[in-house]
């Protein structure tokens, strides 16, 4: 007979078997443990903490090579290429804008409402776009100096210190906040005139408007970078002068040769982006002319470095010298007489000249002689353009492959304007063409390579220009 064995047994037994197993992961937990700390007092015997290996260091890119940091003439002709300051010697630079609406009065007649604006509306095409834009410009007086009245706007004395002003900025680099030029008597000997205490007083009171103007100008010019249309309300190109006298005091005593005239921005912008165009004539032609051949010397040279001919309405011409004459006939005949002082005196640009009726309006035509050198605006390009690393890594191959150093910036702003992508492809283009190909090189490698950008450019209805 079977013996019913209790129950409370098997209770027993499950309970034992639950502890045994405790007991057994208690005793893998402490050898765990204790390996854990053998492993952590031998680190400790080594030095310490435990080395991690070091991440391997990403491969090194090459180093790329970047255009010199000082202005440069850009210009992909077969010329040998020139410093600045050698150009200087030759011939004088100066400001698209200022060079083509009226922002002085050069004639001592009294004009009918001397507290109005000049006011010049003239068009340009956009290069990007090939949109027709009307531009207006408006140039305000300035309040008037000390033992003068009413406002006054820049006389001849004025301009030709604009004039000056502008060839000390090119030859101190154009980079700077500051035109340094000494004292008003420096001033004065820059100028070919007597230091007389009345000239130097003279150029003092012509610094102080010059630096009083205000411009307003709408759709003053494009943008290519931000794409857009700029506004300029009520600037000035210089915007104080500042003088420095060892004593206080100023006007009993001899200045120090420290003064400058402060820039604005937006000058200082122009001078490193779009930059300055040759006049080609020196600055010793400059000074040797009265003050409307003076202003339409200048006027002449911007036109001249894009028409053979320049056609243009008289009274367009008159309008922004300006030349301030009551009647139309007086006008025209001021303009007549300096056109021939610049023909008399050898201006070298202007071949001949005439006015002509032609339906009902009197046209001067000016005829060019020679482009004025060298053919691109000084400062255009100098400045390092904000490129991304594989935009400059491009710009750095097509840089190599035309050996044309000096035209860095110009392929950055190709490249910046049409893509890296692109640069790439006319990289490729270039090469086919006329590496491996037999496409024979005209002129030089970085004109080769400027065509095949300007092709494509203009397949994506883009205009490629450097101004």
């Amino acid at each position: 007979m079977a013996v019913e064995q209790p129950r409370y047994r098997a209770k027993d037994q499950s309970a034992d078997a639950e502890s045994s197993a405790a007991a057994e992961e208690l005793r893998w937990a402490q050898e765990r443990l204790e390996k854990r700390r053998e492993a952590l007092d031998g680190m400790q015997g080594r030095g310490g903490t435990r080395e991690r290996p070091a991440p391997s260091a990403p491969p090194a890119r090459p180093k790329l090579e970047i255009a010199p940091s000082r202005p440069i003439v850009v210009d992909t002709t077969t010329e040998e290429r020139t410093s600045p300051v050698r150009d200087i010697d030759s011939t004088a630079y100066y400001d698209f804008d200022f060079a083509e609406f009226p922002w002085c009065v050069l004639s001592a007649k009294k004009r009918a409402d001397p507290d109005a604006p000049l006011v010049h509306h003239s068009h340009y095409t956009n290069a990007q776009t090939g949109e027709r834009v009307e531009r207006v410009f408006e140039t305000f007086p300035a309040p008037p100096p000390k033992g003068m009245k009413g406002p006054q706007f820049p006389g001849p004395t004025g301009h030709a210190l604009f004039y000056a002003a502008l060839q000390l900025y090119v030859e101190q680099g154009a980079t700077d906040d500051k035109v340094v030029f000494g004292s008003r008597r420096h001033l004065c000997r820059r100028l070919g005139i007597n230091q007389s205490g009345e000239n130097i007083r003279r150029v003092g009171r012509e610094l102080e408007i010059l630096c009083g103007i205000r411009v307003r100008a709408e759709n003053a010019y494009w943008d290519p970078r931000k794409r857009a249309y700029v506004h300029m309300k009520m600037w000035s190109p210089f915007t104080g002068a500042f003088y420095f006298t060892a004593q206080p005091g100023f006007d009993d005593q001899e200045e120090l040769p420290f003064g400058y005239l402060q820039v604005h921005p937006q000058l200082q912008r122009i001078a490193r982006t779009r930059g300055f165009f040759a006049l080609g004539f020196s600055p010793a032609l400059f000074y040797s002319l009265t003050a409307l051949e003076q202003r339409l010397a200048i006027f002449l040279a911007r036109r001249f470095h894009f028409h053979k001919l320049v056609r243009l309405d008289a009274e367009e011409v008159a309008a922004a010298m300006p030349i301030t004459a009551a009647a139309a006939k007086h006008r025209r005949a001021n303009l007549k007489r300096a056109a021939q002082g610049l023909l008399d005196k050898g201006f070298p640009l202007l071949r001949d000249f005439r006015i002509r009726m032609s339906r009902g309006i009197y046209l001067a035509e000016f005829s060019r002689k020679v482009r004025p050198q060298p053919e691109k605006p000084i400062g255009a390009f100098t400045v390092d353009v904000d490129l991304e690393p594989y935009e400059r890594e491009v710009v750095s191959k097509i840089v190599a492959a035309t050996d044309d150093p000096g035209a860095f910036y110009w392929y950055a702003h190709c490249v910046k304007t049409l893509g890296a992508d692109i640069g790439t492809r006319a990289l490729a283009n270039f090469r086919e063409l006329y590496v491996d190909g037999d496409q024979p090189i005209r002129k030089t490698k970085g004109h080769a390579m400027t065509g095949v950008l300007k092709g494509i450019a203009k397949e994506m209805n883009l205009v490629l220009s450097r101004q």
